[in-house]
């Protein structure tokens, strides 16, 4: 006996004129979702794209479930708090893995030492130099700056040569500290080259 999805006109009724989705022919036709599909390549029916798709399924009175929910402050701070516990009890995430001890820096065949560039040197250096114990800029000695902005960042000591992995060679500032103290090196190594030149 045939099927009422092996009967093309019916199936283009169905899927095209009154735009169900082939999951709910296929719950309608007591048959799993992958034959469906398969019946409409077979009869040249063309599939929807997954934005027509999700169009179609909300016109047809989809609800998403979780439209107009989102985390409370709390339970942001909640998630976040264990997270950080979680990996500061030595979590490992899988994705990253545990590097081994003999392809660590040096010894790593990938390893560019000073000729890293300048965001890998950056990093390096953030995880073995720590930020000042009482947050104050190493620039203005404040703990706040001129716009009342407390976070610090690496800055580079002396821009005249290349930057190293040498941690003593940073210093944790302001954004707008770090942005003043480049300028006045640049100029300064500007200054240098122009007097190599003469």
């Amino acid at each position: 006996m045939e099927k009422l999805y092996q009967d093309r006109d019916w199936l283009y009724n169905q899927y095209i004129t009154l735009g169900k989705s082939a999951s709910e022919i296929a719950e309608e036709c007591e048959c799993s979702k992958q034959t469906i599909l398969s019946w409409l390549i077979k009869f040249g029916i063309e599939r929807r794209s997954l934005n027509e798709a999700w169009k179609q399924k909300y016109k047809n009175g989809y609800i998403n479930p979780f439209k107009d929910k989102h985390h409370t402050p709390e339970s942001r701070k909640l998630i976040s708090e264990t997270r950080k516990q979680k990996f500061e009890n030595g979590y490992i995430h899988p994705m990253c893995g545990n590097p081994r001890e003999d392809m660590k820096n040096d010894k790593n065949p990938n390893w560019k030492g000073d000729e890293a560039g300048v965001i890998p040197i950056h990093n390096y250096i953030r995880i073995r130099k720590s930020k000042p114990e009482d947050g104050k800029c190493e620039l203005c000695s404040k703990v706040m700056d001129e716009k009342e902005k407390t976070e610090l960042e690496l800055s580079f000591l002396d821009h005249i040569k290349k930057y190293t992995r040498n941690p003593e060679d940073y210093q944790y500032a302001h954004h707008s500290c770090h942005l003043h103290y480049d300028k006045e090196q640049r100029f300064l190594k500007r200054n240098k080259t122009y007097s190599n030149l003469n």
